[in-house]
């Protein structure tokens, strides 16, 4: 493992190097653990984070850029779904188009009420593109807390499937095909 020196302190590179020799510890204490599930784990990592002056990378630009580099990899694999980096972008494009065709503006918030799955993220990343505020709506929360949730977030339009559609009777709805 190599270090670039003119990055980081002495200090920070020593902590790295405490919390390296920590969880290979761990990791050959606990072979069939889970790391999240080891108790202590975090607060060895909180003095190496401290140190970390990392560039900001939105979400959006990530995606955006490794389905520029590895469009025909794997995105998303959720039970039996699975789809392409460049089938995800295509497909946010073309939910973030559908936006823009209502009047969606960067700045909006947009509620996503959505099984989870490949659609579900797909709309995420079609809210992100249009620089609008994602609002996560849990399916199986009561109506009246949905209601509160939109009026209190002023939600301009919420996405949805039709099944879900009747649930936000008189607000803006852009129905998703499953």
């Amino acid at each position: 493992m190599t270090i670039k020196k003119d990055q980081f302190s002495a200090d920070a590179i020593q902590s790295m190097a405490d919390y390296l020799k920590a969880l290979l510890q761990i990791m050959v204490n606990h072979p069939d653990g889970l790391l999240g599930n080891v108790p202590g784990l975090l607060p060895l990592a909180l003095p190496v984070l401290a140190t970390q002056t990392m560039p900001f990378v939105s979400v959006l630009n990530s995606i955006l850029s490794q389905a520029k580099q590895t469009p025909n990899n794997i995105a998303v694999h959720v039970n039996d779904e699975v789809i392409s980096y460049a089938e995800l972008v295509d497909w946010s494009l073309a939910i973030a188009d559908e936006l823009v065709g209502l009047g969606l503006k960067p700045g909006n918030v947009v509620a996503l009420c959505l099984p989870r799955g490949a659609l579900m993220i797909a709309a995420q990343l079609a809210v992100l593109m249009q620089g609008a505020v994602l609002l996560p709506l849990e399916p199986d929360a009561p109506d009246a807390r949905l209601g509160f949730m939109l009026d209190d977030a002023e939600a301009s339009l919420v996405l949805t499937i039709d099944a879900w559609s009747e649930r936000f009777a008189g607000k803006p709805i852009l129905s998703l095909p499953p």
